[in-house]
């Protein structure tokens, strides 16, 4: 049985348009993926989705969804990076090839980890789709939206460091149609 861990954090991406976009003081912010790399259909279709978490971290908004665990599983991540100029309140967003490393809006992958998120098989960045905040704020309240039209594609991303994200030539893709998400905010 797969099991995949959706991670979503809203954070500013460079290349994505949003009301509140702005230029941010970021090594590599400006790097964009070569979406000629990835040009075939997506070889995983949706997302096996079990319980959605969203929590505070800093001053910025995580929300995780993850497959059912077992052995492995799939992690999605959404980051809201307030303090990087991601907007605070309900609103739509459309990704456009954002590096993970300079984004204020970004969204990640993790495939086949272990149930503690870490020894992943594959790690995807989000290329292209939309994702609509009909719901944002402090602890207690809820996190909540959709992602529609979703394309994440293979990449490395050093997570210890820089947070640059690479495709990987002739990388898998894994698409996601339309997806629900929402979970009250916990402290950080």
């Amino acid at each position: 049985m797969r099991h995949l861990l959706f991670l979503a954090t809203l954070s500013a991406c460079s290349g994505g348009t949003s009301d509140t976009d702005t230029d941010l003081p970021v090594a590599d912010a400006d790097v964009d993926i070569d979406t000629d790399l990835h040009t075939g259909p997506c070889g995983y279709d949706g997302f096996d989705q079990d319980k959605d978490t969203a929590y505070i971290s800093g001053s910025d908004r995580i929300m995780e969804v993850n497959s059912p665990l077992g052995t492995f599983t799939d992690f999605l991540r959404i980051d809201l990076r307030l303090t990087q100029g991601a907007d605070p309140g309900a609103h739509v967003y459309q990704f456009t090839g954002q590096n993970y490393s300079g984004c204020h809006t970004c969204m990640r992958l993790s495939e086949e980890c272990s149930s503690s998120g870490v020894g992943c098989v594959r790690e995807y960045i989000v290329e292209s789709g939309t994702m609509e905040v009909t719901s944002n704020g402090d602890a207690g309240d809820t996190l909540s939206g959709t992602l529609t039209n979703i394309v994440l594609i293979e990449s490395t991303i050093d997570l210890n460091d820089t947070l640059l994200s690479t495709p990987v030539g002739n990388g898998r893709e894994w698409c996601i149609d339309s997806m629900s998400f929402s979970a009250e905010i916990g402290g950080g």
